[in-house]
């Protein structure tokens, strides 16, 4: 969370206009690495990041405090990180009096809320700033609401045991430079009474108040050549801020870092829930910004603004170390560009937002047309192994000779996954690059090859495909996962990567039963990707696992059991994860053409659940449902579509019993 004043913004708007060029060259300083690369550049909308937090489902948020350039109001953007794309998420609420909003620091509360920091200071610095909620239901914004006012400069949010924790960076009691951490606790967090926290003369007493540090104050100026510039000067007023960053370790220790002197600061949690007092653990910064805690290592991982750079504070060895700092630079390559906060975006990786508006003796010097988010990969810092960020990289394109399987020009696609580095496959054929390209997703407990090799899917669907020549491409999926999330973002990675390989335009998502719950699942999350599906035998989501849990079938439990495994959890425990897969509750989102075929007798898929599905879509203009009377659970493979038109042509029961499999294997 950076420190800013109004007048820092005023003089950053005033250079914008006439910005130098920065270094192309610049120094750089710690293990090559672990250089930062480019994560995400913004437009102008988002001149001015600041705060990150991410959600239980992976989803990065990222506050837009827009001090350099105030035409664009104060808003929150969100990282889908299955579609991987973003989007404002918000704009956040102006405040009745200085019509403004300047959101910072961000949390969320068990139950998917997400707070922010409205740091009004920057407007008005009498006690004007809030704490805001934005009331979320099913991955939307509802409201937003105040929960606590009287705030000079709330700066950092943490949730931690049913209570919200915030930093205070200016006290503005004459003679000391104070600042400290607060704790609201849910039960006060109400919009009709919002907490009100005591005016800072009083914080002693404030039961709010948790921890107070000062602020010591460092002659710059002297130390820049500058004797003139006395550190109570107004144009350093920025320096005599304090506590700015904070975070928790596993035991609830307190952290927090001061921004005028780079102090770092410890509040040991003691067993009846209060904290010691502030201890010093550091002076080795002169200027600390963001602080976030990385369990893998046991490290608090640092912001320090002023020299350009992320540093670490290694709990266990009480040491402090660099990961990386670099000259002045635009960040047109990922670089550092003034670092405020840091996010764990994984085990390995950081997220570092640069928040490019400098403040006086910063190496930082100009604020820049480039606005981004820079990643490092933490991986090498230990192990000194190269540099490797998870990715989406095609390993291998190897043609496939079995042309008595696989049809002539047919490819095995190998790949790492970006999501969590695990290899997979999938097959592409070639066809027509003027039609749309058919993605087949296969049945549980089967694989990417599954409508080359069983020959009821290879006499009528893949039969079909070649003689109308479009082009396939059929995916492993993660095995039997039902489009889990790491499921999600391979398909959405092999989409685009067929984009740019082979020239495919839109897609048209094929699949029976495991296959048809997968493409109704990813139509859900990714509805843009999809310009069609053809769903053989379905129900939504949660009526499907539920059923197969409580079945009796082996084969069923197999299936639930497998699919929760592979979510990291239950209906009951991850419940946001499978809602964002249900047809029924994202009814809204498909738009776009959708067969569904079922057969009457199925008895691994409940009928009475699909039929749900079939009336919740009725009134969309583009869905067809076709249930096959007395048909079983493999038989709604067996109706005619077009695929250009995605229209049902009809039911082709001769062809069926001409098959000479009979078993079923589409679960």
């Amino acid at each position: 969370m950076a420190m800013k004043r109004k007048f820092n913004f005023l003089v950053c708007m005033l250079v914008a206009a006439t910005l130098v060029n920065a270094s192309d060259n610049p120094w750089t300083k710690g293990d090559e690495n672990c250089r930062p690369e480019m994560f995400k550049q913004f437009g102008n909308i988002l001149n001015t990041p600041d705060g990150l937090a991410i959600d239980k489902l992976g989803n990065v948020y990222l506050s837009a405090v827009n001090g350099v350039d105030s035409s664009y109001p104060g808003h929150i953007w969100k990282m889908d990180t299955e579609r991987k794309q973003w989007s404002v998420f918000t704009v956040c609420k102006a405040h009745p009096k200085t019509r403004c909003s300047f959101p910072m620091g961000l949390t969320f509360d068990p139950d998917g809320n997400l707070y922010y920091a409205d740091a009004q200071y920057f407007a008005n610095p009498d006690y004007q700033s809030r704490i805001m909620r934005v009331v979320i239901k099913n991955g939307e914004p509802q409201r937003i609401e105040i929960v606590v006012e009287n705030v000079k400069l709330p700066n950092a949010l943490r949730w931690r045991n049913g209570a919200i924790y915030f930093t205070e960076s200016f006290f503005d009691v004459p003679g000391k430079y104070l600042s400290g951490i607060y704790r609201i606790p849910d039960s006060d967090l109400n919009p009709e009474k919002p907490a009100h926290p005591l005016n800072k003369e009083f914080a002693h007493q404030d039961p709010y108040c948790i921890g107070i540090c000062e602020t010591r104050l460092i002659d710059r100026g002297k130390a820049n050549g500058k004797p003139g510039m006395k550190p109570t000067d107004v144009a350093l007023h920025i320096y005599t801020a304090g506590c700015d960053g904070m975070d928790f370790d596993r035991q609830g220790n307190i952290y927090t870092g001061n921004f005028g002197d780079g102090r770092l600061w410890f509040l040991k949690a003691l067993p009846d829930g209060r904290y010691e007092r502030p201890k010093l653990l550091s002076d080795g910064i002169t200027c600390c910004d963001g602080v976030c805690y990385d369990p893998e290592r046991n490290w608090l991982i640092i912001t320090a603004p002023e020299e350009n750079a992320v540093r670490y504070w290694d709990i266990g060895e009480n040491k402090l170390g660099l990961i990386w700092a670099n000259g002045d630079t635009d960040g047109a390559d990922g670089l550092l560009d003034q670092p405020c906060e840091v996010l764990i975006l994984n085990k390995d990786c950081i997220l570092v937002v640069n928040i490019d508006a400098p403040s006086p003796f910063m190496v930082n010097n100009q604020p820049d047309a480039i606005h981004h988010l820079s990643i490092i990969n933490l991986k090498s810092k230990e192990s000194s192994k190269m540099h490797v960020t998870n990715c989406f990289t095609i390993t291998s394109r190897t043609p496939l000779a079995d042309t008595t399987v696989y049809p002539e020009g047919t490819v095995k696609i190998t790949y790492q996954s970006a999501f969590d580095g695990q290899t997979d496959w999938a097959l592409y054929r070639p066809g027509d690059k003027a039609k749309q390209t058919i993605v087949y997703l296969h049945g549980s407990f089967s694989t990417a090859d599954q409508i080359f090799i069983r020959q009821d899917l290879r006499q009528f669907w893949l039969n079909k495909i070649l003689r109308e020549n479009y082009p396939l491409l059929s995916i492993n999926m993660r095995g039997t996962s039902y489009m889990s999330p790491a499921a999600t973002a391979d398909l959405t990675d092999l989409l685009n990567d067929c984009r740019k390989q082979y020239g495919s335009k839109s897609y048209i998502l094929l699949g029976g039963s495991g296959g048809a719950s997968s493409a109704m699942a990813y139509a859900c999350i990714a509805p843009e990707q999809v310009s069609g599906v053809i769903a053989m035998g379905m129900c939504d989501i949660f009526a499907r696992l539920d059923f197969a849990r409580k079945s009796n079938i082996p084969v069923l439990k197999k299936l639930a059991e497998t699919t929760f495994a592979a979510y990291g959890g239950t209906l009951e425990e991850m419940p946001e994860l499978y809602r964002a897969r249900s047809v029924l509750a994202n009814v809204k989102k498909l738009n776009m053409p959708i067969v569904l075929t079922m057969g009457e007798k199925d008895k691994l898929i409940p009928v009475t659940e699909t039929r749900k599905v079939a009336e919740a879509l009725k009134n969309k203009p583009d869905f067809k449902y076709y249930e096959i009377p007395g048909g079983d659970h493999d038989s709604a493979v067996w109706v005619d579509i077009d695929l250009e038109t995605i229209e049902i042509k009809g039911f082709s029961p001769e062809k069926r019993f001409n098959a000479s499999s009979g078993s079923s294997q589409t679960k």
